[in-house]
């Protein structure tokens, strides 16, 4: 190799590191730009087998593909608008709630406290009442506070969204071989197969994720709802959220349920129902759907997830740990392809 051809390989690398230092530190401090980016991004590695397809179709079956959208979209404007109602109608519902929290507080703990003057002759003298009731109401009062915050971010992000889907989406084939021009000849191989393993894996990861999440919130709706248990919708929508969190979404889901009938008094046949609901709906999760859709995407031992969705939500909170399986999977394939680098 000449000396020129050297010196051009020695600056490619370094442009190369300071390109990746840069993408990192702009993804780190500028979130609302770069959350809405990775969203958009996303969303064009799993919708762009389908634009590539169609792509190469003719104009006349072009237009027809564009008709069957707009007509599935319609019909899901329907059952969203239905679900959305629902959830309203509940969210008004929660808020003659706080009475009856109150009354199930003070209930527990006078029968606390009957118990331990009873077996240990033993009174406990403050009432933790008053103090969790005035907590909610903070919590509460800096909800409605951020909401308009909450909202502006929200109509930001619908902004912003369109904008960058759109933009990946059509660009994707010439924004890639832009990228991969800045990589060094020596690490262009290796940077071409873990981006290609990492944009499927990951596209193929969130994808199954959404439909898993999707069928569990869906089973437990259907579950309570047959036994008529309060806030079904929405305690089916956490149910199916809180899922995407790896091992410890079934228990956040699992406990609002729990507190809803306790404080509405729930007898205990109506709470044994409720958790076979979300017991069923689980194990239909872990024997069937999770296998089949997730667990051969990710290949992890489950000790290296529970470790990353812990470091996942300290560095980033919920996204974080939602994000970390996929990032954990992309460092083992860097690191097998780092060993066999040097000890194969």
């Amino acid at each position: 190799m000449s000396l020129k051809r050297r010196n051009i390989e020695k600056i490619k690398i370094y442009v190369f590191g300071c390109i990746l230092i840069i993408g990192i530190w702009f993804f780190v401090t500028f979130p609302r730009l770069s959350i809405p980016m990775g969203i958009a991004y996303l969303s064009t590695l799993m919708s762009l087998p389908l634009y590539q397809k169609y792509q190469l179709l003719d104009k006349r079956r072009k237009t027809l593909y564009l008709t069957f959208i707009v007509v599935l979209l319609f019909a899901m404007i329907f059952p969203i608008g239905t679900l959305i109602n629902n959830v309203a109608n509940e969210i008004t519902q929660i808020n003659d709630y706080l009475p009856k929290f109150e009354l199930f507080l003070k209930t527990r703990f006078s029968q606390l406290n009957s118990f331990l003057l009873q077996e240990f002759k033993f009174k406990l003298d403050v009432d933790p009442t008053p103090f969790v009731l005035e907590k909610l109401t903070s919590l509460s009062e800096k909800l409605l506070i951020m909401l308009p915050s909450l909202v502006g971010s929200f109509l930001e992000l619908l902004l912003l969204l369109p904008m960058f889907y759109f933009f990946f989406l059509t660009s994707y084939q010439k924004l890639r071989q832009s990228l991969f021009k800045l990589v060094p000849n020596f690490l262009f191989e290796r940077v071409f197969v873990l981006a290609h393993q990492f944009n499927s894996k990951f596209a193929d990861y969130i994808v199954a994720k959404f439909l898993e999440a999707s069928i569990v919130g869906v089973l437990i709706i259907l579950g309570l709802s047959l036994i008529n248990f309060p806030y079904a919708v929405i305690l089916g929508l956490v149910a199916g959220i809180t899922n995407i969190l790896p091992y410890l979404g079934p228990v956040l889901g699992f406990a609002p349920a729990v507190l809803v009938g306790l404080i509405e008094g729930s007898p205990a046949s109506v709470l044994g129902a409720m958790t076979m609901v979300f017991l069923i709906a689980n194990l239909i999760d872990m024997i069937l759907v999770f296998p089949l859709m997730v667990s051969r995407i990710v290949n992890l031992h489950p000790i290296i997830v529970i470790m990353s969705v812990v470091i996942g939500s300290q560095a980033g909170g919920v996204l974080g740990m939602i994000l970390s399986v996929p990032v954990a999977a992309f460092i083992k394939l860097l690191l097998n392809e780092i060993y066999k680098e040097l000890y194969q």
